[in-house]
């Protein structure tokens, strides 16, 4: 455990590095930019210790001077490695050592499980931080009240389509003071303060914006990773500068995707500057995301002034190749294995951490020793066993009949020592203990079976150690396994490979269920991920029942991707015959799912074109969308639907428009007046300075040209120039107060 930590300690130290190098390069590229640099590099970190313990490994040699056999012992002595842990030095002339317990390591404190004990424990305070943070971002959406007033949600929606939002987000008012604040990952919520109504329409814009940059880059999902980032890496103080350049970065690219939606720099400035004081020493829960901190605040503002700032967005592309990158310096790094080697000898540390029966050949009837545990199992009827091997175990479920067979004993209501044998075709396990009800401890022996040695090895597999052979014996791996195997013509394997195999639950069963379906796989890798992806016989059975008849690689990505039997069978009923793969494949991604193709059936849009529906799917037209437009007199042919949602024509915006007195339009002047944002708000505030029952035409007009707008800013200008004259004239009259008293 020990060299793992340092092992990743020292990958994620060398990816941290990197990250910090190619972000200071690029000092001149957008916030947004350098801000992926990071969340990549945060993605990295939580992957590396899945992909160092899966990928396979290069080892990179590292040069020492020449070790003595002798100075190797001794440094083994001084450091107090028992028999149970074997030092083996290599050398052209010497043999291999193994290092006898040292009578100096009595009493003294077993450093490298203190160690693990402290690492457990500070990524369990750490996430059980964040638990708290989560719970109390869920507690503070769950404490507010949804807004429904028209002038927020049609602001909102305008916002979120200047923004580039297109999913739901629900807008709420909090019952108390707090800052404005983003939550949620899957169902985001912008939370506003109980004085919001207060505001005006440019704060109120500016705070939305601010929030839906937010939500449209997902904030709250990098926050979210960051601080798991931080909990699995907690003693590694460059997580925590990672972490801290990600809120940082998060905070301006959002600023700079404010103003490229069109906001004024100085008056979103004096916004952001009045809520950050508003707010100041007051903080928010870790996983959500908000737009008032105070915190780098003069950075910020001088980003926001900077009209030479670059402000532009990754694109697509830049992900993508981003992304390659990341994923080309991450693989190898996370397979790298460091070894020590000199001229003359190597020193294998992997080697030196593994128990010493492991060390042994396996010709002569050695044996293989270790302890067990039992406990009932959730199953009933079945008891839960762990072997132990050095610093191994294995676990497995056993069935109760089957250990009262062996010992004559009902372990789950025996009381007493216990001593069975149980008998596999690569050895068999002596076991003895005690048990007390239903739960029970001792120790085993594994003594190997020659015969099965000998049928391996004329087999043409290569000597066993001993600890395969007792995994082999483990998993119950017998010869019916191996020459089902090689009766398909499959690769032969190793007989590592036979145990991963099994260990991924690729039994007798499984091979013949496969190879009844008609494909031979050639290698136990490809059965391996057939069974990791749940590609089984009656998955391969159900979509050629279906007509759909695929290659290996293209069974697994269906199952990946939900291409299943029942899905392949409701295209089919709903009419889609003889589609293609990649057809299916591509209907399945985009939500194109029997129910919605009856849903569409059902309001009279029989059976179109498969990428017709995918493209109405993609846009937003779902079957509620529809009902509500013929709910208000607009029944629209497929185009008309796609047109009208792309332009943001929803039946809230038609309903507020009737109330405002424009009833019956048709579909294409409602998408004229949205696209000139003829807003309910517009015509509300136009209405209100005596422009009533104007035609649509001339109150497109009237938007383009900002007629109402103007007069608005005209009469803003004149409020605050007067305010600034009172505030001279009272300066002027304290002066001169001032020097008359002093006279």
């Amino acid at each position: 455990m020990i060299a793992f930590l340092a092992a990743i300690l020292l990958k994620g130290t060398m990816l941290m590095t990197a990250a910090a190098a190619v972000s200071t390069v690029m000092f001149r590229a957008s916030a947004a930019t350098r801000h992926f640099i990071w969340t990549l590099t945060i993605v990295g970190l939580l992957l590396l210790p899945v992909f160092s313990t899966t990928l396979p490994r290069w080892e990179l040699a590292v040069p020492l001077a020449p070790i003595e056999t002798s100075a190797a012992i001794d440094v083994a002595r001084r450091a107090g490695i028992t028999s149970a842990v074997p030092v083996t030095v290599s050398a052209s002339a010497t043999p291999r050592v193994s290092v006898i317990e040292s009578p100096n390591t009595a009493g003294r404190l077993p450093w490298p499980l203190v160690l693990v004990t402290l690492y457990v424990i500070g990524v369990l305070i750490l996430l059980g931080r964040f638990v708290v943070h989560r719970s109390v971002a869920r507690r503070i959406v769950r404490s507010t009240a949804a807004v429904s007033g028209r002038e927020w949600t049609s602001l909102l929606d305008d916002c979120a389509t200047r923004i580039g939002v297109g999913r739901a987000v629900s807008l709420r008012r909090s019952l108390t003071q707090v800052m404005p604040v983003t939550a949620g990952t899957l169902a985001p919520s912008i939370v506003i303060p109980a004085d919001a109504d207060g505001w005006d329409e440019d704060r109120r814009r500016a705070v939305l914006l601010h929030e839906l940059a937010h939500i449209a880059r997902q904030d709250c999902l990098t926050q979210m990773l960051a601080a798991l980032a931080c909990a699995a890496y907690w003693f590694h103080p460059g997580v925590w500068y990672v972490a801290r350049r990600l809120r940082i970065e998060r905070e301006v690219a959002c600023d700079d995707r404010v103003l490229a939606a069109g906001a004024h720099a100085p008056e979103y400035a004096g916004h952001l500057l009045e809520l950050a004081y508003s707010w100041s020493g007051r903080r928010a829960p870790a996983l959500v995301v908000g737009m008032a901190s105070s915190r780098k605040l003069e950075g910020r503002m001088r980003a926001i002034l900077d009209p030479a700032r670059n402000r532009r967005a990754p694109s697509k592309r830049t992900w993508l190749a981003g992304a390659a990158l990341a994923t080309a310096v991450l693989l190898p790094l996370a397979a790298m294995s460091l070894t020590t080697a000199s001229a003359r000898g190597s020193f294998d540390e992997e080697q030196a951490a593994r128990p010493q029966t492991s060390e042994r050949s396996i010709g002569a009837p050695d044996t293989t020793s270790g302890t067990w545990e039992v406990r009932p199992a959730r199953t009933p009827g079945r008891v839960s066993l762990r072997i132990r091997l050095g610093v191994s175990s294995f676990n497995s479920d056993i069935d109760v009949n089957e250990i009262e067979r062996l010992t004559e004993q009902r372990p789950l209501t025996a009381d007493g020592p216990i001593r069975f044998s149980v008998p596999r075709e690569a050895g068999s396990f002596e076991i003895e203990g005690s048990l007390k009800a239903g739960s029970g401890s001792g120790t085993f022996r594994f003594v190997p079976s020659q015969p099965f040695i000998v049928g391996l090895t004329g087999r043409g597999f290569a000597l066993p150690s001993a600890v395969e052979l007792m995994v082999m014996a483990h998993q119950n791996l017998g010869f019916a396994f191996i020459d089902e195997v090689a009766a398909q013509k499959y690769v032969q394997p190793l007989v590592p490979d036979l145990i991963r195999a099994a260990y991924h639950g690729v039994d007798l069963d499984f091979v013949r269920g496969v190879g009844q379906t008609g494909y031979r796989l050639g290698t136990l890798d490809l059965l391996i991920r057939f069974r990791d992806h749940g590609v089984d016989p009656e998955f391969i059975r159900g979509l050629r029942a279906q007509g759909v008849e695929l290659a290996p690689d293209d069974l697994v990505r269906a199952r990946d991707h939900g291409v299943d039997p029942e899905y392949a069978a409701g295209l089919k009923s709903a009419g889609y015959e003889s589609l293609s793969f990649d057809a299916l494949v591509r209907a399945r991604d985009h939500g194109v799912d029997p129910e919605y193709l009856g849903a569409l059936r059902d309001l009279g849009y029989a059976k179109q074109p498969l990428e017709e529906v995918i493209r109405v799917r993609d846009h937003g037209v779902d079957p509620e969308y529809v009902r509500e437009m013929r709910r208000l007199g607009y029944t629209l042919t497929l185009q008309e639907l796609i047109t009208a949602r792309d332009h943001g024509v929803t039946p809230d915006y038609i309903e507020a428009m009737v109330a405002l007195g424009y009833k019956g339009l048709s579909i294409e002047t409602l998408t004229r007046l949205r696209d000139h944002g003829v807003t309910p708000d517009y015509v509300t505030e136009a209405q209100k300075r005596g422009l009533k029952d104007l035609p649509a035409d001339e109150i497109i007009r009237l938007r383009d040209r900002g007629v109402v707008s103007h007069e608005q800013e005209i009469r803003d200008a004149l409020a605050r120039l007067r305010d600034h004259v009172a505030a001279l004239v009272r300066v002027m009259l304290d002066e001169k107060a001032a020097a008359g008293a002093a006279r």
